[in-house]
């Protein structure tokens, strides 16, 4: 299956066939005011550099726009990222204690004219799970930054995840800009014992993430699902492909496996896990 990837705005597009070789995503980002914006635009130069298809940036700081504006600018890469990490700096900087549904639409908005090409939304995390975030057996309840943050916005407001609420609007954006959707996994294993013995709250938001993948189809709107953090390397294939078979054959993300405990050697258990993914069906590595 053949993809067109890239912005409206972007002169060049990535032609993406997901029977071929997997894409890399390389993460970039500032976390503090005090980080270099200078260093992570060398990042992105790297990347582009060695190989990599799509720079991801992770920036949480006001800075952000800045940052992907010069890398757009200046290269050709293909560029990501995490919308609700923009309003968590904004919440950060400007001392608000929440965010609304006018920031996450104006806030995919503003990232889709300045030109990125996909923008990851954590859509399929629920006011309902907040019960299970507070009260579970888990080793590690939640591994997802992005989705701790929807989390505790729904917390603060009372309200309904608005990236879920308020999906058809933001589809309409990408279809506008030709803007491709990453779905966030909010409640991924945190580790490979949570997968294999506690993992039912992962496969109820796949389902959710189906849901969504459906009406993206429809809309004729690029999307792909992220998946597995952290699994037991006989599992693998099993993860993969049934969710895959659930969001309709969309093209499917691995974040950094890992598939056991490799503290200073993850890029090495990185290495395996992506490349069993990758044989199960995987399209997209993330790399960090």
């Amino acid at each position: 299956m053949k993809y067109i990837l890239g912005n409206k705005k972007r002169k060049n597009k990535l032609i993406f066939d997901t029977e071929k070789e997997p894409m890399i995503l390389a993460s970039i980002g500032a976390s503090d005011s005090d980080d270099s914006i200078e260093e992570e635009f060398q990042k992105a130069l790297l990347a582009e550099k060695y190989g990599a298809n799509i720079v991801i940036d992770h920036t949480m700081t006001p800075r952000h726009y800045e940052l992907q504006k010069r890398i757009l600018d200046n290269t050709n890469i293909m560029l990501s990222s995490i919308a609700v990490y923009d309003l968590a700096a904004m919440k950060k900087y400007e001392n608000k204690p929440y965010f609304t549904k006018n920031d996450v639409i104006n806030g995919f908005k503003e990232k889709a004219k300045l030109g990125l090409d996909f923008i990851t939304i954590h859509a399929t995390i629920l006011y309902e799970d907040l019960s299970f975030l507070s009260n579970n057996d888990r080793i590690m309840t939640c591994t997802s930054r992005g989705g701790t943050m929807v989390a505790r916005n729904m917390l603060a407001t009372g309200e309904e995840n608005y990236y879920w609420t308020y999906f058809d609007e933001i589809l309409e954006i990408a279809k506008e800009y030709n803007v491709t959707i990453s779905l966030g996994n909010n409640l991924r294993a945190a580790n490979i014992s949570d997968f294999a013995n506690k993992n039912s709250i992962y496969w109820k938001e796949v389902d959710r993430q189906a849901v969504l993948c459906k009406k993206a189809i429809d809309k004729g709107v690029n999307i792909i699902v992220e998946g597995i953090g952290h699994c037991p390397i006989n599992l693998i294939p099993f993860a993969v492909k049934t969710a895959m078979e659930k969001c309709h054959g969309v093209p499917y993300r691995v974040l950094t496996v890992a598939t056991d405990n490799a503290l200073g050697f993850d890029h090495i258990s990185s290495s395996i896990a992506s490349s069993i993914a990758v044989m199960n069906g995987a399209s997209f590595i993330t790399a960090v």
